[in-house]
C-alpha cells in the first residue's frame, strides 16, 4: 500500500470519527437538554433572572430572556441562544473557530482558564476599525461587541463560545456567560 493510500485511509477514519462525535453529541444534547433556574454558580454571582442550560458536554448560565434558536452545524455541533441585544453561539467540533477580522478592529486576546480548561479569550470591538479599509459585516453592526473563548478539548475537538452584544455595558453579562461554562467528562 503506497503512502497516498495510507494517508487517505487515515483522513477517512478521522472524518468518520469526527462525524460520529458530532452526531452523538448532538443526539445526546437534544435528548438530555435541561433548562432550569439557578440562584448562583461557583464562578459568578448571578441574579434570579438567569437560567442554567445543561447540554451533554457542558453547561453554562444565560439571562432568562435568551432563547434557543435551534441552530444546525454541518460538521460540528452548533447552538445559538439569542435575545434582542445579546447572542451566544457555540460551535463544538474538529475545526477551530478563528476570528481573522480581529486584526482590523480594536481587539485583544489572552489565555484564560475556565473550569480547569485552558482557552484563548478574544474581545473585539467592531465599532472601532483600525483603518479605513476595515469592513464590518452587517450582522456585526447590529451587535458590534464580541467576547469569545476557544477551548481545545482534546486532539480532535474544539469548543468555541462567543457572545455578541449591542452596547458596552453588556460586557459583564458576556463575561458571566463565558466564565460560567462547566465541562463534563
Amino acid at each position: 500500500m503506497n503512502d497516498f493510500m495510507k494517508k487517505l485511509i487515515i483522513y477517512y477514519f478521522c472524518f468518520v470519527l469526527s462525524i460520529n462525535i458530532v452526531l452523538c453529541q448532538k443526539q445526546n444534547s437534544e435528548s438530555d437538554k435541561k433548562t432550569q433556574k439557578i440562584k448562583s454558580i461557583s464562578q459568578t454571582q448571578i441574579s434570579n433572572d438567569w437560567k442554567l442550560v445543561d447540554l451533554d458536554s457542558f453547561s453554562f448560565i444565560l439571562p432568562e430572556s435568551m432563547e434557543d434558536k435551534k441552530a444546525r452545524g454541518i460538521d460540528s455541533s452548533v447552538w445559538r441562544f439569542e435575545s434582542d441585544d445579546i447572542k451566544l453561539v457555540i460551535d463544538s467540533g474538529m475545526y477551530k473557530v478563528t476570528f481573522p477580522d480581529a486584526e482590523d478592529f480594536e481587539s485583544s486576546t489572552k489565555q484564560v482558564v475556565v473550569d480547569k480548561i485552558k482557552g484563548q479569550y478574544f474581545a473585539i470591538n467592531y465599532s472601532k476599525p483600525k483603518s479605513l479599509e476595515a469592513e464590518i459585516d452587517e450582522k456585526d453592526k447590529q451587535k458590534p461587541y464580541l467576547e469569545a473563548i476557544v477551548f481545545k478539548r482534546n486532539k480532535y475537538l474544539f469548543s468555541s463560545f462567543w457572545v455578541q452584544y449591542k452596547n458596552p455595558n453588556q460586557k459583564e453579562i458576556a463575561e458571566k456567560i463565558l466564565y460560567s461554562i462547566k465541562f463534563k467528562n
